[in-house]
């Protein structure tokens, strides 16, 4: 009984029963199904919280390029080239203000029509750039396009959406992981000796 307990003629005659009880261990073959049903039962521990992190930030950044492979925020560039034999295009890209152009692509001419596309998704989010594109034919003529400028807002607010959109299923992703792993199975067959 506790010590707090307040001694009654009742409670006397109790202890004094359960202690007259003879100790008496369970037959061995209980023991043992016992000791086998504990076994079987999967044993968990805590899940440390840095693999939970490293799963939220594994499941974001798989997430965030995949859609940035499919979405590919950047500029995109469409032109038309009528009435000559291109051969090829190449892209020229400079930081916005200045005439620092680099050759970014060159794209041969693999379709027939007049309408063509390329999609940078190079460019550093928020930061303008300004694009040329020029054609060349078979002998190795050239002209060159009028510069088109893409403002870096536009990116920036896609690679933001991407990247927003990634955390939010990282968040997502970790809230569904289990709670527990499994423990040792030594652990399982020392609850019972």
């Amino acid at each position: 009984m506790p010590d707090n307990f307040p001694e009654t003629p009742i409670s006397g005659l109790l202890r004094d029963a359960l202690q007259r009880q003879p100790q008496v261990q369970p037959p061995a073959r209980v023991l043992a199904r016992l000791r086998a049903e504990v076994r079987a039962v999967p044993q968990q521990r805590p899940m440390p919280w840095w693999w939970q992190a490293a799963w939220g930030l594994l499941l974001t950044a798989a997430v965030s390029l995949l859609l940035w492979g499919v979405w590919l925020p950047g500029a995109t560039l469409q032109w038309q080239a009528p009435g000559e034999a291109w051969t090829s295009f190449r892209i020229y890209r400079a930081p916005a203000g200045t005439n620092d152009f680099s050759l970014v692509a060159e794209l041969p001419v693999a379709q027939t029509g007049d309408v063509y596309r390329y999609q940078d998704a190079l460019p550093w989010p928020g930061v303008s750039y300004t694009y040329r594109v020029e054609g060349v034919t078979a002998e190795g003529r050239t002209a060159l396009s009028q510069t088109v400028t893409h403002e870096g807002r536009e990116s920036l607010v896609q690679a933001g959406s991407i990247l927003l959109f990634g955390l939010g299923l990282g968040l997502l992703g970790v809230a569904f992981l289990p709670r527990g792993i499994p423990a040792r199975r030594k652990v399982a067959s020392q609850i019972i000796r």
